[in-house]
């Protein structure tokens, strides 16, 4: 009798640390975060051209999010954000059509040289709920670090540990961030590289330390160069993407640079894809980065790897319009048709308008299937087709 109580016991004991266990595994997996996007920052200063600098502090902590959770967190790219930065729909709403499962929040007011930001880290799914909030206030010549103790806070908000950071904590001519952002918001918003790029170059005069001001400025220059032969600004855009490397070796944005001057212009592959193995390594979330890389891997016939790039590219900015309309090659070319089908049928409903058809065209020309991609070329081609959002 006492044996088969001892039984009756342990099997009931295991039932409770099995019902316990299962609750806890739950209980994790509802409270794990594994994306999450940072929504534009509203602008508190009362003034609307102050508009670049709030954006601006939105670029930046994100970009320094996804350089601190490389591996742990997946971090959706600023083109995908900015759409709802006026916008009616709910936190866990944006959280679904993002994929993410929290949401980093805030406000910034800047203050002649005092700058103000408010922050908060909001679980948006499966139910909305405030994990945590901060308000904190710094000199804006100590504005880097503002961006990395913000980020590290976060990402310890998650309950992850990050590694020690031993970049050094500089910091920067108040003037020289302010033209920085300036042609940054230039850039984002219009493209106009002509205009842009004087902000830029402006930075790196007032702050000759400031990397980010050379890489911006060599993307300024190759970004019109798109027809043979390549001259002009290639040679001086290698220096300045090399000079925003050597001021901050940990500086990913100009490895992308640097990678790209080296694969689509310079044509040196080995040096191209050590910049690029670079530029991953410290931010793996950089969509156009990966983009540039799936072509670059593609070109090298290494289509698995190149279609794995441009899957994660879209993953990294999912309503990056550039995106989406040129991951078609590497995707085609890796075989990956059923991913390419969906996306693009995303596409079409997000922005219906003749590219869809310029895009399948390579679908059905990829299978063989001629007599498809020359009806859609016609299409394109057709005088009385016509279409106000022509993007050609």
């Amino acid at each position: 009798k006492r044996r088969k109580r001892f039984l009756v016991g342990a099997f009931i004991t295991v039932l409770i640390a099995a019902a316990a266990l299962t609750w806890w595994n739950r209980y994790q997996d509802l409270n794990r975060i594994d994306a999450l996007a940072v929504l534009p920052f509203a602008n508190l200063s009362g003034d609307e051209a102050q508009a670049f600098f709030s954006d601006g502090m939105t670029e930046a902590l994100i970009t320094e999010l996804q350089q601190l959770a490389v591996g742990k967190v997946r971090v959706i790219g600023r083109t995908s954000v900015m759409r709802y930065k006026e916008t009616d729909l709910s936190l866990p709403e944006i959280a679904a059509e993002l994929g993410v499962d929290a949401i980093v929040e805030g406000s910034v007011i800047r203050s002649g040289v005092l700058v103000k930001i408010v922050a908060k880290l909001i679980r948006a799914r499966p139910e909305e709920r405030q994990v945590w909030a901060d308000t904190d206030e710094r000199d804006i010549r100590d504005i880097m670090s503002l961006h990395s103790d913000i980020a590290r806070n976060v990402i310890e908000q998650l309950g992850l540990i990050l590694d020690e950071d031993e970049r050094e904590k500089r910091q920067v001519d108040p003037k020289a961030y302010e033209e920085h952002l300036i042609g940054m918001h230039i850039m984002n918003t219009t493209g106009d590289t002509d205009l842009a790029f004087p902000h830029f170059e402006k930075a790196m005069e007032i702050d000759p330390t400031y990397a980010p001001a050379f890489s911006a400025a060599a993307h300024c220059k190759i970004m019109p160069v798109h027809a043979w032969p390549f001259e002009g600004p290639v040679e001086e855009a290698r220096k300045l993407a090399e000079k925003s490397i050597e001021l901050d070796p940990a500086h990913a944005f100009g490895y992308f640079v640097l990678g790209h001057i080296l694969y689509e212009h310079e044509f040196e592959f080995q040096l191209a894809n050590e910049a690029f193995q670079k530029a991953l390594g410290l931010n793996p979330e950089h969509g156009l980065g990966l983009l540039t890389y799936a072509f670059f891997a593609t070109s090298t016939g290494r289509n698995r790897e190149a279609g794995e790039a441009a899957s994660r590219a879209i993953k990294a900015d999912p309503f990056n319009f550039l995106i989406l309309t040129r991951a078609h090659p590497p995707l085609l070319n890796a075989g990956r048709y059923e991913e390419f089908l969906s996306e693009i049928d995303r596409l079409k409903k997000l922005r219906p308008n003749s590219e869809y058809l310029w895009i399948m065209s390579s679908y059905h020309s990829s299978r063989g299937e001629y007599d498809k991609a020359m009806e859609l070329w016609a299409n394109l081609y057709d005088p009385e087709f016509k279409d106000e959002r022509h993007t050609f």
